[in-house]
């Protein structure tokens, strides 16, 4: 039961989160007025995973029925790398391509080979294949749906006056619920750390000192007051802005104009403007240069 709810309340953070980024219908990015869960998510995906048991069991026994199942999760989580890997090709990493696709091809065809547990080959496969199309037809299902939601996403992570409405302190036994630890994302901070030390430090310091001191020369000269303390050496520095909503719609339009390609949340994460009421953060990285500088400057000019 332990290992039901666990992975039960795992798998429907995942709808949750698409229904706050409006991916999916708002409904599921909604939380219950007493439980502080996400109902609809959960009951919507114990529907569905109720039906999928009831009909892989048609037809075979219980341990048959499982492992349909865990084939059938197998080829669901490896099909992605094929277009991961495809991708790469693109980008010209060859080897990766041809290594990477003959793994996961392997690990598709073993997941389709029947052990000796199945009685019914043909029924086993028919699973396996009805239920790997439905898989794909309900993502492309939810991708046709949600169109180009990219403009609305930025939006709501632009506008953080609608945290209040998602986020609800969590009472009662949501307050015991735990995370399922993410291998990719120990993998990718173990690769930033090596990053860093790789680079140094001190060279990453020297190499941002004269990004922030060019903003904090010229941005007051704009009517941006800086709280950061001069005597502070770090990479980050925040200014107050006198017109917060102002100063995020010359960006969103910059951006959509392309007259200066600066994004708070695209393609220059170093910049966050009203996350912290009426502030505005630079986090400055390796990644920047003194043309994001000016990029700034022009669009605040």
């Amino acid at each position: 039961m332990g290992q039901i709810g666990g992975l039960g309340s795992a798998v429907s953070r995942l709808p949750f989160a698409a229904g706050v980024a409006r991916q999916l219908p708002p409904a599921f990015g909604r939380v219950h007025p007493n439980w502080a869960t996400p109902s609809v998510s959960i009951l919507t995906f114990g529907s569905i995973a109720s039906v999928l048991l009831i009909a892989m069991q048609t037809g075979d026994t219980i341990r048959t029925s499982y492992e349909s199942l865990v084939s059938l999760t197998l080829i669901g989580g490896f099909l992605p790398f094929v277009y991961i890997f495809l991708s790469a090709w693109k980008a010209g990493k060859r080897l990766s391509v041809v290594s990477g696709l003959a793994v996961t091809v392997l690990a598709i065809l073993a997941a389709l080979s029947p052990t000796n547990q199945v009685t019914n080959v043909w029924l086993f496969e028919a699973k396996l294949v009805i239920g790997t199309v439905a898989v794909v037809a309900s993502g492309r299902l939810v991708y046709f749906l949600a169109g180009n939601q990219t403009e609305c996403f930025l939006q709501y992570f632009l506008d953080f006056s609608n945290l209040p409405e998602i986020y609800h302190p969590n009472t009662g036994i949501s307050t015991f619920q735990c995370g399922t630890p993410s291998a990719i994302t120990y993998a990718a901070q173990y690769e930033s750390f090596r990053y860093i030390e790789r680079l140094g430090i001190p060279d990453i310091q020297a190499h941002a000192r004269p990004i922030i001191t060019r903003l904090r020369k010229e941005l007051p000269a704009l009517g941006f007051s800086t709280i950061t303390p001069a005597g502070a050496d770090t990479p980050i520095i925040t200014f107050l802005c006198r017109d917060i909503e102002n100063t995020k719609a010359r960006f969103r339009e910059a951006w959509r104009n392309g007259s200066a390609r600066v994004s708070i949340t695209g393609e220059n994460p170093a910049l966050t403007i009203g996350r912290f009421g009426n502030q505005m953060r630079f986090s400055v990285s390796v990644f920047n240069n003194q043309d994001d500088v000016s990029r700034v400057l022009d669009v605040l000019s």
